[in-house]
């Protein structure tokens, strides 16, 4: 699940009076993803992109403006699931994108110790 921002919500997280209850929305939305068993890891992205490497300038959506603010990885058994579980991101999620996942067969896997 990309997670997309308006940059008025994404300057929330850093704004002392409002940054609790940002992250606090957040915070729940990944505790039901949790308690559904579909919750597979995530994170929050910086507000700002430090450098394109290719390319020019920002590569993410025009949104209403918004701007890559973070992702979920989940688990769902279903494409419907996975739509009924975006729909519960919080309000400050102005747009929530699906994305399978998709398996690189020439990537080789990291040893494990």
């Amino acid at each position: 699940l990309l997670i997309f921002e308006r940059p008025d919500d994404l300057a929330r997280r850093k704004d002392t009076r409002q940054a609790d209850a940002y992250w606090g929305s957040y915070d729940r939305y990944a505790a039901a993803l949790a308690e559904a068993g579909a919750l597979r890891g995530g994170s929050a992205l910086d507000e700002t992109v430090n450098r394109t490497v290719r390319g020019s300038g920002s590569a993410d959506r025009a949104v209403s403006g918004a701007r890559l603010g973070g992702y979920f990885v989940i688990a769902a058994a279903s494409l419907a699931e996975a739509e009924r579980l975006a729909r519960l991101a919080p309000p400050a999620a102005v747009a929530v994108e699906l994305r399978p996942h998709r398996d690189n067969p020439h990537m080789a896997t990291a040893p494990t110790h």
